[in-house]
């Protein structure tokens, strides 16, 4: 519908921004570090006040993206083509990139955090299926970085006079 806004787009879904964080995996603290807006603005956006348009925009494209690649077992998760099979230590990696702890990585690899700490930093992990499905959400997140919300755009036109 023309001139509906994505806050509308997503009430009439159902979806809201609570819901989004438990499927990515954030919590309130790891929105503000990822978005650069502050956690009790972010805190009143889920207590029902309207939020920003772009930062509503960027957590629904990036929980459309963490539904589609739920597990390492979903079916968008395939062979890496040419791509080598990360290792320990790009797993890390990725992890940062997409805002999770290890203990929420193995959580949701289901693999145990004392088998994740095992793993050689230099050899690729064994099971292709996990470590592409980590490059999946990784690249993922680097495709939708935070916004430029209305939000950081007035700052930055008052800092300027």
């Amino acid at each position: 519908m023309p001139g509906d806004s994505p806050v509308r787009r997503l009430a009439v879904k159902g979806i809201s921004l609570r819901q989004a964080f438990e499927t990515i995996g954030w919590s309130v603290t790891q929105a503000e570090r990822r978005s650069r807006v502050h956690r009790h603005r972010i805190a009143r956006w889920l207590a029902g006040a309207p939020a920003d348009p772009d930062f509503v925009q960027w957590i629904a494209a990036l929980e459309r993206l963490h539904r589609r690649l739920a597990s390492p077992l979903s079916v968008h998760v395939q062979p890496g083509g040419n791509r080598p099979l990360p290792t320990a230590y790009e797993l890390t990696l990725a992890c940062l990139t997409i805002g999770w702890s290890e203990r929420q990585f193995a959580e949701r690899s289901c693999i145990h955090r004392t088998t994740l700490r095992r793993l050689d930093r230099h050899r690729p992990v064994q099971d292709w299926r996990v470590g592409r499905w980590v490059e999946l959400l990784a690249d993922g997140h680097r495709m939708h970085p935070q916004p430029e919300t209305s939000i950081e755009n007035a700052r930055h036109v008052h800092d300027q006079f």
